[in-house]
């Protein structure tokens, strides 16, 4: 069984400049979701015989973009939108909000913390259910945070593969299990 990784093309989305809101960044990423993509071949090396995506746009495009079967989608790989971050909306300049989402993730701050873990624990119970399909080669396409957990619980399944920590994007990692 084969099964390969792939984040989502780079988003064509401009930054926001200056001090903004909480509410203007949440809106933002909104439009982050939407916003055409930088694509490029990819060489996916195998005969895939499934194709997966999360629903969001940007990994659904970059799948219409690499696969050439059917594509099924799923909202238990999509990237979930962040949860505000503070009770008034105050304004920061756009990377500190950029860096404040990300150490809230990290430190499982108690306004994100719930995203995490039931991230996790959707795609753990999805992927158990991926892999009682023996010797089905498996494309999955979806976000930087999805494909982390993946690669990890890849691993511990007896997988041969990276794991990955902030994978960039349009590049294709395998994992193998005899």
């Amino acid at each position: 069984m084969k099964i390969g990784l792939i984040r989502h093309f780079p988003v064509q989305h401009k930054y926001l400049t200056g001090w903004v809101s909480q509410s203007q960044v949440l809106q933002w990423f909104q439009g982050y979701n939407e916003a055409d993509l930088q694509t490029w071949p990819v060489d996916t090396g195998t005969s895939w015989d499934q194709c997966y995506s999360s629903q969001l746009p940007r990994a659904r495009k970059t799948a219409e973009a690499i696969y050439q079967g059917e594509i099924i989608t799923t909202p238990l790989l999509n990237e979930p939108s962040p949860d505000p971050l503070f009770k008034h909306d105050i304004r920061l300049p756009f990377l500190a909000w950029g860096m404040l989402i990300r150490l809230a993730l990290l430190y499982n701050h108690p306004t994100q913390s719930h995203r995490k873990e039931v991230q996790e624990k959707r795609i753990r119970t999805w992927l158990s259910e991926l892999l009682s399909q023996p010797n089905t080669d498996i494309l999955i396409v979806s976000h930087a945070f999805t494909m982390e957990v993946l690669s990890r619980l890849l691993v511990r399944e007896g997988f041969t593969g990276k794991v990955l920590n902030r994978p960039p994007n349009g590049v294709l990692y395998t994992y193998t299990r005899s």
